[in-house]
């Protein structure tokens, strides 16, 4: 049985639809779901999360319908969203605490034992009793998922995990995420490519609100391979005319010119290039 299955599913706020039919299977490990902005991404992952129901079709967990399990399905489902709240003047362990008596997950020593392992897990053990107020972004984005990891849930839905966070956070965050996925499931929201590529193992690409591609990174690649070509060019009045032509994907100034990044047409160039490997941040471009 999958974890999670996405069948045929439609949302549509009043008249307005945001997402059609989406089809998708998944099980342990890290989907990351990309998208340009608008391309319904939290809209996904609020009907996979149970907060929203869809307008047609059916999102089962463990085989069983959001719709109609909502209780059980929310128990094993956790969600961090890009936003979330936290109380300040309290500290983690506080606020860990009340989770686990709300979610009546046992006696003051079990939910103690688990509060430890959580903040273990995310490395906030240190600073379990300093007041969250006093936290960092990225460790505020920790405690986040040390929250949502409390129930121990089968699924955990990340809403654009690294925005916001420095280079180092990032590393960091980036490694909590890749250890859980070796046992759970992970649907990873985002519009950075970086974050794909640094942990993803499948990839699901939103485009005119369906799923335009579901496979692994590689095999999103595959499409565009000797496609992606640099240049300089030092007649600074080509550049407009290389930009009306070919898809761009980065421009930067040399000491010989500029240095272009392309996505190459089906005709021969009337440049010189060279033929480079495809990145990931390539095939967004590409297929926007």
């Amino acid at each position: 049985m999958n974890k999670l299955e996405v069948a045929n599913v439609y949302k549509s706020f009043r008249k307005n639809e945001v997402l059609k039919d989406i089809n998708f299977k998944a099980n342990t490990g890290i989907l990351g779901i990309l998208g340009n902005h608008g391309s319904g991404k939290t809209v996904l992952m609020n009907l996979i999360s149970g907060l929203t129901k869809p307008t047609q079709g059916k999102v089962l967990i463990n085989g069983l319908d959001t719709v109609d399990n909502s209780i059980q399905v929310k128990e094993r489902v956790g969600y961090l969203p890009q936003d979330f709240s936290l109380y300040d003047e309290l500290n983690a362990y506080e606020m860990l605490g009340y989770i686990g008596k709300l979610n009546k997950m046992g006696t003051r020593q079990q939910i103690d034992d688990r509060i430890d392992e959580v903040l273990e897990w995310v490395n906030l053990k240190g600073a379990a009793y300093r007041k969250v107020g006093s936290y960092s972004l990225g460790m505020r984005r920790r405690l986040g998922i040390a929250l949502v990891m409390i129930k121990d849930p089968d699924i955990i839905l990340v809403d654009e995990p690294t925005t916001g966070l420095d280079p180092l956070e990032q590393i960091r965050f980036r490694a909590l995420l890749a250890a859980l996925g070796e046992r759970k499931l992970i649907l990873l929201s985002t519009h950075h490519v970086d974050d794909i590529a640094a942990i993803c193992d499948q990839l699901i690409f939103l485009k005119n609100k369906t799923v335009d591609f579901c496979g692994t990174p590689n095999q999103w690649l595959g499409g565009i391979q000797s496609r992606i070509a640099e240049t300089v060019i030092r007649d600074r009045n080509q550049l407009s005319e290389l930009a009306r032509e070919y898809k761009v994907i980065s421009m930067k100034q040399v000491e010989s010119g500029v240095h272009v990044r392309l996505i190459l047409r089906s005709t021969e160039p009337y440049f010189p290039y060279t033929l480079v490997n495809t990145e990931l941040e390539d095939a967004l471009v590409y297929y926007s």
